[in-house]
């Protein structure tokens, strides 16, 4: 026998199993009230699945719905802060009030002082002369 994995697979077991008590009713008359339960839970999961992809179906309806809302929404978010970057200038720290990172250069790296080259110079070996 395999595993039952998913709801149809309980549900036909259900039906073989109550098609199998209904023919030995006799032999196990313990097993009526059990039957009874197990068939109106069988009426009723079969009720509740036309609901449940009703429902599947909404579910994706929506999330469309949703999905263009968001790419809708995302379009005007950047049309708006091309827009204060005009206004305030791309290089404006107001524009971090609105959550836009202002365009900041890096610092340039700092030159050596001419001192400094000067004797580092001095301190380089003079070449030997070949004499």
């Amino acid at each position: 026998m395999h595993k039952r994995t998913s709801i149809a697979d309980y549900l036909q077991d259900w039906e073989t199993l109550l098609a199998a008590l209904e023919e030995n009713a006799s032999d196990v008359p313990q097993t009526e009230i059990a039957r009874t339960k197990l068939l109106s839970l069988l009426g009723r999961a079969r009720s509740l699945m036309p609901l449940q992809a009703a429902q599947a179906a909404a579910k994706q309806t929506t999330s469309q719905q949703l999905d263009l809302v968001v790419t809708t929404g995302r379009k005007a978010a950047s049309v708006i802060r091309f827009i204060l970057k005009e206004h305030y200038g791309n290089r404006s720290e107001k524009l971090a009030e609105f959550r836009i990172q202002p365009f900041r250069s890096r610092t340039p790296l700092p030159l050596p002082a001419p001192e400094i080259a000067a004797v580092s110079e001095a301190a380089e070996p003079a070449p030997a002369n070949a004499e």
